[in-house]
């Protein structure tokens, strides 16, 4: 199967929850790289975005653990965000119109236009909104061009102990949330159909970078 072709079957449906797993599993250990790579280097702004979006992985790696359901929602947003972000770009070709048709149909659970799951959304769903709220407000408020964010004076010592507490977080949450993945229903998905995902490579090699950073 290739897995860049819309999946129609039940079957091929079932190998979804795998693909989550390996991006969401990609994610978390490349922002992980950039933070430590990054972390004293006193760029504040850089590390609380790179800690923001731990904070966000974490979140969903917990949702789609939960359940191949939430697995699949997630997955399925993905696919609603290329719809989305496609038919905003004027002259798409007819070739890459129908690729969308198919995606669109591949659907299970329609939403509405603009409607996917959020990070707060999930983070309630699991019980984590607390952790979601107090991380995400204060990262925030160097993440993003906030008053606070541009009108600090801060010394270069400030900003290296502001840094090295944002990045020591982000990298404890970046472990949680690789054990929360490995101790968790997605990764025994993966290991079933990690032999059809390694036929798939010895077939179509050029695949290989879908899979980097997974151990795939």
């Amino acid at each position: 199967m290739d897995i860049d072709e819309w999946a129609q079957t039940p079957g091929e449906r079932a190998i979804f929850p795998a693909f989550v797993y390996i991006r969401l599993k990609a994610a978390v250990t490349r922002t992980r790289d950039l933070l430590q790579a990054k972390q004293g280097g006193g760029d504040v702004n850089y590390i609380a975005w790179l800690t923001r979006n731990l904070v966000e992985l974490r979140i969903w790696a917990e949702y789609c653990s939960a359940s191949d359901e939430n697995a699949l929602e997630f997955h399925e947003d993905s696919v609603r965000d290329l719809i989305e972000l496609n038919q905003k770009v004027p002259g798409i070709d007819d070739e890459t119109k129908k690729e969308l048709d198919k995606a669109k149909a591949m659907l299970l659970k329609p939403k509405p236009a603009h409607k996917f799951k959020s990070a707060r959304d999930a983070a309630t769903d699991v019980d984590m909104l607390t952790f979601y709220e107090q991380n995400n407000k204060m990262l925030s408020k160097f993440a993003h061009p906030t008053a606070l964010s541009v009108m600090s004076n801060l010394t270069r010592e400030a900003r290296l102990k502001i840094c090295d507490g944002f990045a020591e977080a982000g990298i404890k949450i970046s472990d949680e949330t690789l054990a929360k993945l490995e101790g968790g229903h997605l990764a025994g998905t993966y290991r079933k159909y990690l032999p059809v995902l390694d036929r798939t490579l010895l077939e179509h090699p050029e695949l290989q970078a879908h899979f980097e950073g997974t151990g795939a």
